[in-house]
């Protein structure tokens, strides 16, 4: 069978849907499937053991940029003899869209909840009616056939916002490395730690993102004032208004170690006590599915479709709502206990075990397979 699959990056370290990309190509390769990969970005220090042909998008703004690219890459596969079309970001028509990045309708009413406000920017933003409008055209009937989303959370809200048929829609969780994230990892808690100042009986909260404000990590900061932590926070980001923020709750700044991004971030859960993502909305967080796989209790929010495998008290904590640092300092005061924290890991370990990327692509690959051989649509 030939797959094309079409995503924006390729990239096992910039994490999010370009390591999915990655890991889906590659395992689809060894499931003897003919894959061809078409994208935007592709990170050279990568593995490309599978063919990549890449599509440059006008970027004279991000709006034109969207629709460049809906536009070429749907030139660049229109002629060829692809069985299934398997898209990872937004463009049509295709077989199969992944929904990783969520519903974009959705998330601009979190983002916007004042719908005056929504309309000003949805006016003076081009890039987000580009948005809506590839994501209206997507859920048309004539122009998928499966959609594939990586949590119920993502299925439910479509079935809110579009007309769409349930069985059309199939939720199937990303995979893990588990020779990358598993126990093993706590080998490293004494390096990382003595690097980064940090003692080895200090509690350490994790927080891996790099959009940190959206990822809640203020939330996080203000529950610092009203409990005793140290903050390890890896990725990408702007420190200057989040350490004022620190400064005005009378958090002192050696309380907080900000790692920037970091090419082996397992070393980071390996030296870390718990991992806290207070997310306003994530369709289903890849770090906290390798936080506990690699054996730690998990904080984060109903907004995020990774909560469906947290048990409340037996593997983790849901926070109803990514403001709710109170409802975070509970939690973290729950999670300062040793043992706790050890039957927790063992709970997150057995929950996130059956989580590989084999058994995903095999999934992936048998709605491939049904469409390759209905030949009626």
């Amino acid at each position: 069978m030939r797959i094309a699959l079409v995503g924006r990056g390729y990239s096992v370290w910039w994490g999010g849907a370009e390591r999915v990309m990655v890991e889906l190509s590659r395992t689809l390769r060894d499931e003897g499937m003919d894959v061809e990969v078409f994208v935007e970005r592709v990170d050279e220090e990568s593995p490309q053991d599978v063919p990549i042909r890449r599509i440059g998008p006008v970027r004279i703004d991000s709006a034109l940029r969207l629709y460049s690219f809906h536009k070429r890459v749907g030139s660049a596969i229109k002629d060829e003899a692809f069985d299934v079309v398997f898209g990872m970001t937004q463009f049509f028509p295709l077989h199969i869209y992944w929904a990783g990045g969520g519903v974009y309708r959705h998330w601009m009413k979190l983002r916007f909840e004042n719908p005056v406000v929504r309309s000003v920017r949805y006016v003076f933003s081009p890039a987000h009616l580009v948005m809506r409008w590839l994501e209206e055209n997507i859920m048309k009937r004539e122009n998928h056939r499966h959609i594939i989303t990586n949590s119920r959370l993502v299925k439910e809200q479509m079935l809110h916002y579009f007309d769409l048929e349930e069985e059309r829609i199939s939720v199937i969780y990303n995979g893990i490395d588990h020779a990358v994230f598993n126990p093993g990892v706590k080998r490293y808690r004494k390096e990382v730690r003595e690097s980064h100042g940090i003692k080895d009986d200090t509690p350490v909260v994790l927080f891996v993102a790099n959009n940190w404000e959206r990822k809640g990590l203020r939330t996080i900061i203000r529950a610092m004032g009203k409990t005793g932590f140290t903050l390890l926070v890896v990725g990408r980001g702007r420190k200057e208004g989040f350490l004022k923020e620190a400064e005005r709750l009378g958090v002192r700044k050696d309380r907080i170690v900000f790692a920037g991004p970091q090419r082996h971030v397992e070393r980071f859960y390996g030296a870390s006590d718990m991992f806290v993502l207070p997310t306003q909305y994530d369709p289903c967080s890849g770090v906290c599915l390798e936080a506990m796989a690699t054996g730690l209790p998990v904080i984060t929010t109903t907004s995020n479709g990774a909560a469906e495998l947290i048990d409340e008290g037996e593997n983790g904590f849901v926070m109803p709502h990514w403001l709710d640092h109170d409802g975070l300092v509970e939690s973290v005061e729950r999670l300062k206990d040793k043992a706790l924290r050890e039957s927790m890991a063992d709970a997150s370990l057995r929950r996130v075990a059956p989580l590989t990327w084999k058994s995903a692509a095999q999934k992936m690959l048998a709605i491939c397979n049904t469409i390759a051989q209905d030949k009626t649509c």
